[in-house]
């Protein structure tokens, strides 16, 4: 009966670590798609910003009367429109980067955690 209580154990050791080492590389995995995500953010806020001061100065050459800003306008919608949008896309993105750190973070330390667990049990059996 002791013999069967220590394969059970061995085995319930060996799933612990695999579970832990699982858990640590899909932590890691997190947090570089997350760096990647972070970066191409960046860059599409630096477009963003490069786009809306275009459009701004275009509304303010428009903005000598009111024909002319009329005619602005209707010129500068479409692409202010498209700004606004990405605008949108580059919150989704970061608050899904944030999100995936917060993964990894989480789950690198639940890997260490049952990983240490795992050879301190070890140790008692």
């Amino acid at each position: 009966m002791s013999s069967l209580k220590t394969k059970v154990t061995r085995v319930q050791m060996r799933l612990l670590r695999i579970l832990s080492v699982l858990l640590l590389l899909g932590g890691v995995g997190s947090l570089g798609f997350s760096r990647y995500i972070h970066s191409q953010v960046d860059e599409g806020k630096v477009k963003v910003k490069r786009a809306q001061k275009g459009v701004n100065a275009a509304n303010f050459l428009f903005s000598t009367n009111e024909t002319t800003a009329i005619v602005g306008e209707i010129a500068t919608s479409p692409i202010q429109q498209k700004i606004n949008e990405r605008k949108h896309d580059i919150a989704y993105y970061e608050n899904l980067a944030n999100q995936c750190d917060l993964f990894g973070f989480v789950a690198i330390g639940a890997g260490a955690i049952l990983l240490v667990a795992s050879f301190v049990m070890k140790r008692r059996h």
